[in-house]
């Protein structure tokens, strides 16, 4: 059905445009609700309210290469820059990206060589990430958000918001991190053993630097068939003196006393490639094994009450 859905897309407007102002849609036996967002990005700045110096002390690191369609990664980082005008907006990208001169004026641009990054699968999304916090961590920002030139952000609260999740949840002395590494729900798989998602990366600066260290992924045959985001996971774990044991326990502990999830839905994250669907892995039918964590399972985990299901562990690895 999802491949019809996006193979139809003026049926897409059509449907948008007709039913904006209905109580209810119906296609086929599914409801359908619509979240319409600007094509090309938000034009307010804050409200009063939201407005603080603390911004100043954020980098927003944007890596990943330039989405052309519908010139989105350029209205992306407009949309942030007009957003959040006190924070540092780091874009980090390949040679080659045609029309790079035109975000000079709403960021540093940070240009990598593709080619020289070796096995570039996972590794490319690590070449540009690290030297973009690199680059954060030169303009003196205190606090990094690493996000995605294919996704975009649009709550006008979102820095605010993460500062003050990441300021409540405080991380236990003895930890070797400054703090807790915030993430998303989106690709935040519970049965995904080190499934953190690599979407989204907000933490002290030192942290996300942990994270994403520029140590490319090697090929050991023993992790063969284990997804690339697991990868970074449990890389970072062995960095920072935690070994991973590849265990749902270990796992448990690790989001509980290092990471903490937050609903993707709440920070207003828009993810426009392979499909249109939002919260595509929470839908009816989905398989169990891509139950998602979300910031109500990931604090029912964080106070250690919280139980998974002991079939699902019992079966080999799910590749999503």
């Amino acid at each position: 059905m999802l491949g019809r859905w996006n193979s139809r897309p003026r049926r897409i407007v059509f449907l948008t445009r007709a039913s904006k102002n209905r109580p209810l849609l119906r296609l086929r036996h599914d409801l359908v609700t619509l979240t319409l967002r600007p094509l090309h990005g938000l034009k307010n700045a804050h409200y009063l309210s939201e407005s603080t110096d603390s911004e100043s002390e954020i980098a927003i690191v944007v890596q990943g290469p330039v989405m052309q369609q519908h010139d989105f990664t350029y209205y992306t980082i407009r949309q942030y820059r007009r957003l959040f005008p006190k924070a540092s907006i780091v874009f980090s990208t390949w040679s080659g990206e045609g029309g790079l001169s035109r975000f000079d004026d709403l960021c540093e641009v940070i240009v990598s060589d593709a080619d020289v990054v070796p096995d570039r699968y996972g590794n490319l999304q690590m070449r540009s990430s690290h030297r973009g916090v690199q680059e954060a961590e030169r303009l003196g920002a205190k606090y990094v958000l690493k996000t995605r030139s294919d996704q975009r952000f649009g709550n006008n609260f979102l820095l605010q918001s993460l500062l003050a999740f990441h300021s409540h949840f405080s991380i236990e002395p003895g930890a070797n991190q400054a703090g807790r590494l915030i993430t998303c729900s989106l690709d935040t798989f519970l049965y995904r053993i080190y499934g953190v998602s690599d979407m989204m990366t907000f933490g002290k600066t030192e942290d996300v630097k942990a994270f994403w260290s520029g140590d490319y992924l090697d090929n050991d045959r023993s992790l063969a068939g284990v997804p690339v985001e697991a990868l970074y996971c449990a890389n970072f774990l062995n960095r920072i003196g935690d070994r991973p044991d590849w265990t749902m326990a270990h796992y448990l502990r690790v989001l509980r006393e290092r990471f903490l999830v937050l609903d993707a839905s709440a920070l207003g994250l828009a993810w426009p490639k392979y499909q249109s669907t939002e919260n595509r892995w929470s839908s009816a039918g989905t398989p169990a094994h891509l139950e998602e964590i979300t910031f109500g399972k990931w604090l029912a985990i964080n106070m250690d009450h919280f139980g998974v299901d002991p079939t699902l562990l019992e079966r080999p690895w799910p590749e999503v």
